[in-house]
Formats: structure tokens, sequence, C-alpha cells
């Protein structure tokens, strides 16, 4: 069964309020919604590959429910060798960490 999410004004409006002013990392609207909606509905777990979406779960406090495709794809079964590079477990887990480190730089500024 596949359930569809829409994120209204005031998810996005939560979402964008909770960001630093300044950030370096750009998010479009369809990863604003998806961030939005993964904040709204807690038993989700967001799978991406965005360079800019996953460097933000970590300032919003949503690292843990962020999963690569490498890993969602091994814990379901139907994981097969040769991912992009943008899938695997280490890109996310490097955008993570710059996601932690530009947290840590935006609290102390």
């Amino acid at each position: 069964m596949i359930k569809e999410c829409v994120a209204t004004a005031d998810d996005a409006s939560c979402l964008l309020s909770r960001l630093p002013q300044k950030t370096p990392f750009t998010l479009h609207v369809g990863e604003i919604e998806s961030l939005a909606i993964l904040i709204r509905e807690t038993d989700l777990v967001f799978c991406t590959c965005d360079a800019a979406t996953i460097r933000t779960l970590p300032i919003l406090d949503l690292t843990e429910r962020g999963i690569s495709a490498e890993k969602l794809l091994k814990q379901t079964g139907l994981f097969k060798p040769g991912l992009q590079d943008r899938h695997t477990e280490e890109y996310f887990r490097t955008n993570i960490g710059i996601g932690q480190q530009q947290n840590i730089y935006q609290t102390k500024s």
C-alpha cells in the first residue's frame, strides 16, 4: 500500500523557521516538502541521495531518520552491486558529517 503525504504551507513554514538564515545548502521545493513531512510524520524514515537534503538532516535533528539507498536496499534484500556513488552508505555518511559540522558552526555563530 502506498500512502501519499503532502505538506501544507504551515508545515513548510515550520521547517523553514528551524533552518539557519544563512545556510550553504540549497533546498528546492520538493526537498522542503519532503523534510516538512518528515518533521510532521514521526514514524517515517527518509531515503534520499541529494547532498543538500542529507546535510540538512543534522540541522533539523533528523539524522537518525534518514537512510541511504544502499542501506535501504540491503535491509529489504534488493541490493545489487554497482550503485552510483550518490546512492552509497559512504556518500550518505560523508554528507551527514558535513551537515553536523555546519550545524556546529551555525550554533557557534
